[in-house]
């Protein structure tokens, strides 16, 4: 039998243990929901970003995508690898313990730090006070943003977009009308009818009054990396349509063609993946997004096939810190190691994936009709096989 100071050492090495465990749970719960998260809207992730421009660039506006058909395909996918990211993560770092006995031998010191816990953020809450006119305005413009994307063309029904010429608006037409506001509405509340508000007078002068958002906020805080990496990659794609680098990457790709469309779309998020891993998602997506389009237009499958199965993929990447930026932040905090990230990340990537998979064969078939080889895809086709027959003409006459 142990002796009582053996068994004190010993609880408080396993609480040691446990709160460590708890730490990193915690920690990796936040990059976890942040990639998931971004999955479910076309704005969320960069990967999604690129996938509606290079759909737009390859294909034009008629391949179906849009925020709201978007949201309608991915959000329950993204749902459902939240709640299984969540059990993971419960069953890995918290309630192992509870198969030790662990919980219920210090279930009085749980409770009194439960409730210190409950006060701390009580306390924090109450901190931060009413919402202010600014959050209040912004939060309003947000709503805004997220119904003129929702009823630009839902689809089963005439949206807004339809009082224009076809092709004129698209969900960057929403978010520049909404951004714009922003430069003009005032950070401070105005009196009806007059541009000033009690606070805008100062010893009978005009005081200005900032807007909710100013050029020199934008310039300095302005992820402008990322655009230009955005619009290198659409400049990319279009450079390999009409230079028929694209074709021919996708006509290397035939020995996948004795497989059905589901194995090679599978391949595809599993490749793709693993990728992501070490490099950016972003920049990953701008690589394979345009080899896809070409790979299905020359299977004859639905392009979107492959490249929504490819985007969603950029997504889950949990194994490493550098794969994407919340990894690295969480990474930065110290509790947790990289191999902690790998055990805990493998597991979702191959969870996130098949669920993924099985979106994409159920709702993904349903709303953007996959299985089927569409009109737009069969121009781009004609088009590309046109451009190359007149190149070869001209080169084989010395032109």
């Amino acid at each position: 039998m142990k002796p009582p100071e053996a068994t004190s050492v010993t609880a408080d090495d396993e609480g040691d243990k446990a709160y460590a465990l708890v730490c990193k749970g915690i920690i990796l719960c936040v990059p976890y929901a942040a990639n998931i998260g971004g999955t479910a809207t076309l704005i969320g992730t960069g990967p999604n970003l690129v996938l509606i421009g290079q759909a737009e660039t390859l294909f034009g506006t008629d391949t179906g995508i849009n925020f709201g058909t978007y949201l309608a395909y991915a959000f329950p996918g993204m749902v459902i690898c939240l709640l299984l990211t969540w059990a993971w993560l419960q069953l890995y770092y918290i309630d192992r313990w509870c198969c030790w006995g662990f919980r219920r031998n210090r279930s009085d010191s749980n409770s009194d730090q439960n409730d210190r816990a409950a006060r701390y953020i009580r306390r924090a809450y109450d901190d931060l006070g009413p919402m202010s006119y600014p959050e209040i305005v912004v939060a309003i413009h947000v709503c805004l943003v997220a119904l003129l994307w929702l009823s630009r063309d839902p689809k089963f029904i005439p949206g807004w977009a339809s009082f224009f010429k076809d092709g004129y608006i698209t969900d960057s037409t929403a978010g520049m009308i909404v951004a714009m506001l922003l430069f003009v509405m005032p950070s401070k509340p105005p009196q009806f009818l007059c541009g000033f508000g009690k606070q805008d007078f100062e010893n009978d002068r005009v005081v200005r009054v900032p807007k909710l958002l100013e050029w020199d906020v934008v310039s300095q805080k302005m992820a402008w990396n990322v655009v230009f990496l955005l619009g290198g990659g659409f400049a990319l794609a279009e450079a390999c349509k009409e230079s028929g680098l694209s074709e021919w990457l996708g006509e290397q790709f035939l020995i996948l063609k004795d497989f059905s469309p589901e194995v090679i779309a599978l391949l595809i998020a599993i490749i793709v993946g693993a990728f992501t891993e070490i490099t950016s998602n972003t920049s990953t997506a701008s690589i394979f997004l345009p080899i896809l389009a070409a790979l299905g237009v020359s299977l004859g499958v639905n392009p979107l096939f492959l490249m929504i199965s490819a985007s969603i993929a950029c997504s889950f990447a949990f194994m490493l810190p550098v794969a994407t930026p919340p990894n690295a932040i969480a990474f930065a905090y110290g509790h947790v190691s990289v191999w902690d990230m790998v055990k805990t990340g493998f597991i979702l990537n191959v969870v996130c994936i098949l669920v993924s998979f099985m979106c994409l064969n159920t709702l993904g078939v349903w709303i953007f009709d996959l299985k089927t080889y569409p009109d737009w895809a069969s121009d781009m086709a004609s088009t590309t096989t046109m451009m190359t027959t007149i190149t070869a003409n001209v080169s084989s006459t010395g032109l």
